[in-house]
């Protein structure tokens, strides 16, 4: 999430194409980070290892609400129009399949076995209080 036009505009596809009852699995890339350095420090324990790594899980409507009391802009998460979604989706292929995967799918990281590999995993308030839409 940015607060530029890519942002809005993966908050609009993030709001549009998936069903208001799913939710997205989310991570702070300081998570990421995290997870990649264990790797690196410790190789063998990581080698041909598989994880899915997520600091929470939420719909577009729970994080909206989050954003909002946050931020205090009654707005919420700011979005565009669908039609660009639409329209990138088209030209993207690979967008149009994440998203389906997301509203299909979806990632299945096991949140709390995360949170006992690393205490201090981000959910998606956490990160907001240390983003750009706060500060």
């Amino acid at each position: 999430m940015t607060p530029d036009f890519v942002g809005r505009l993966f908050a609009t596809a993030w709001k549009s194409d998936l069903p208001p009852d799913k939710p997205l699995q989310l991570i702070a890339s300081q998570d990421i980070g995290y997870f990649a350095a264990q790797a690196l420090v410790d190789p063998e324990s990581w080698r041909n290892r598989v994880l899915s790594i997520a600091g929470d899980e939420l719909t577009f409507s729970e994080a909206n609400e989050i954003f909002k009391s946050l931020t205090g802009n009654p707005a919420g998460i700011s979005t565009t129009n669908w039609i660009f979604v639409w329209a990138i989706g088209i030209l993207v292929k690979e967008l149009r399949t994440m998203f389906k995967f997301f509203a299909k799918e979806g990632f299945g990281a096991d949140i709390e076995e995360l949170r006992k590999m690393h205490p201090q995993l981000q959910d998606f308030k956490t990160w907001l209080k240390m983003s750009t839409f706060v500060k």
